[in-house]
Parts: C-alpha cells; sequence; structure tokens
C-alpha cells in the first residue's frame, strides 16, 4: 500500500510537472510569436524613422546649397537652352552615378530639358571606361564654380543660360534614391 501510495503521488507529480511544462512551452511559444511580431514592427519603424533621419541630415547639409540658387556662373561650353546638368567627378560613387541616370531615364527627364554631364575626369576614354552606356553630352571640365571646396559627390543642377544661373542643387545618394526620385518629379 505504501508503494502504491508513493507511485500514486509520483504519478501525480510527473502529470504536474508536464502540465506546467506544456503550459509553459504553450505560453512561451505564444509570447514568442507576439514578441516576434512585435519587434518585427518596431524594426520597421525604426527602420523607417532611420531614413527620414538620414534624409532630414542629407538635406541639411544641402541647406548652404539652396541659398546659392539663381547664383551667376559660368559654365565652359554651356548649353544653349535651359539644362540639367550633372556633375561627375572621377572619385564619386560610381553606385550613385548610374542609379541617379537610371531614374533621370525612367522619368524621361530628357524630354523636358536637355541633359549634360560635366565630368572632372582626366578624359573622355576614362569617362566612358566608367560609363560606357551614357548618351548624353558629355563635356570634360576639371572644376566648375558650383563645385564644394574638398567635396567630390555627384551632384545636379538646372542651368539657365538666359540669366546664367544655376538653381535646385541635389546631391544624389544611391541609398536615397526615393529622395532623388521626388526631386526629379518636381523639374
Amino acid at each position: 500500500m505504501k508503494l502504491d501510495r508513493s507511485m500514486m503521488i509520483a504519478l501525480v507529480l510527473v502529470i504536474i510537472i508536464n502540465i506546467c511544462l506544456i503550459y509553459s512551452v504553450v505560453r512561451l511559444g505564444r509570447t514568442n510569436k507576439i514578441t516576434k511580431e512585435y519587434l518585427e514592427m518596431y524594426r520597421d519603424k525604426v527602420s523607417d524613422l532611420t531614413i527620414k533621419y538620414s534624409i532630414l541630415r542629407f538635406s541639411d547639409s544641402l541647406q548652404h546649397r539652396s541659398e546659392r540658387n539663381n547664383e551667376k556662373i559660368k559654365l565652359g561650353n554651356a548649353p544653349s537652352s535651359k539644362a540639367l546638368i550633372f556633375r561627375v567627378h572621377s572619385n564619386d560613387c560610381n553606385d550613385c552615378v548610374r542609379n541617379s541616370l537610371l531614374v533621370l531615364k525612367k522619368h524621361h527627364v530628357d524630354k523636358l530639358m536637355p541633359i549634360v554631364m560635366y565630368a572632372d575626369y582626366p578624359n573622355i576614354k576614362s569617362f566612358r571606361s566608367d560609363f560606357p552606356d551614357i548618351s548624353y553630352p558629355v563635356i570634360i571640365q576639371n572644376s566648375l564654380e558650383t563645385d564644394l571646396p574638398k567635396v567630390s559627390k555627384p551632384y545636379i543642377f538646372v542651368y539657365s543660360p538666359s540669366s546664367a544661373t544655376a538653381t535646385r542643387y541635389f546631391y544624389p545618394n544611391w541609398r536615397l534614391m526615393d529622395a532623388f526620385e521626388q526631386y526629379v518629379n518636381t523639374l
């Protein structure tokens, strides 16, 4: 009888422990699912905020450029009509340039105004080796009045020959092509 009673207590304890384990696993599974969904939701929000912060920080760095809008400039071989000038340097981020060109092509900007590339390259051959598919006119020019000192990033502006002014500066960034698409849509 004593053995049966001990066996009965052990069996009840094993059943209670199993029920507790099953409850813990089920609860943990639900908790993991809820935690996973919660983390994914907040990861997306953090990602959105990071992108928005990057765009804000990026546009803040361009504020000095917007102050220079309507600045009179001299361009060598200046276009005779209003044109979008795309300034590139040999040590630029080639992905920025390529992705920007894809956006310009996608939005048919060349139908709105001519696009002219002003390249800071040793010669046209070295430019063509980096960008063999460019169909826009390319002018090799080492420096422009619009270049920032000690900064060699690709940038774009609208040039108006009648007033010889540069407006609407923009520095494309391959990680923020949405911002560039917004810029292109406002041309």
